[in-house]
């Protein structure tokens, strides 16, 4: 388990993890992260069907009013789901303290795997 708790007092971060980090400062980074990233979930399953519904037809109507041709919207449509995801998947997200991985990248090196975290911000809460 890692917690964060912001220098302003008012965002708290807590993971919850499967095996022993490494180095223990990793889940407080991983916190952080989180704190700063705001992802949805730990991994794309673990989003609504009905939210990935919605953004995906958002795509598509982005991409046919774009006049793309028909043979490439499905693709173009993807692409766009992709970087939607990598940016609200936390397993996706660039870390923060090193754009070049990814936080499930992290979370592997670290020799841990994230499965559930809650972030807590006076006056909201994110579980996931």
């Amino acid at each position: 388990t890692g917690v964060y708790v912001h220098y302003t007092g008012k965002i708290g971060v807590m993971i919850a993890v499967e095996g022993e980090a490494k180095d223990e400062s990793v889940l407080a980074e991983i916190c952080m992260h989180i704190a700063f990233a705001q992802p949805l979930a730990v991994a794309r399953e673990s989003i609504s069907a009905d939210v990935v519904t919605r953004e995906r037809e958002i795509a598509k109507e982005v991409v046919v009013a774009s006049g793309k041709p028909a043979n490439m919207i499905d693709k173009i449509v993807d692409g766009k789901m992709n970087r939607w995801f990598s940016e609200r998947v936390l397993l996706e997200q660039a870390f923060v303290k090193d754009e070049k991985k990814t936080v499930g990248q992290v979370a592997n090196e670290a020799g841990i795997a994230i499965k559930q975290f809650w972030r807590l911000q006076v006056g909201e809460a994110v579980e996931s």
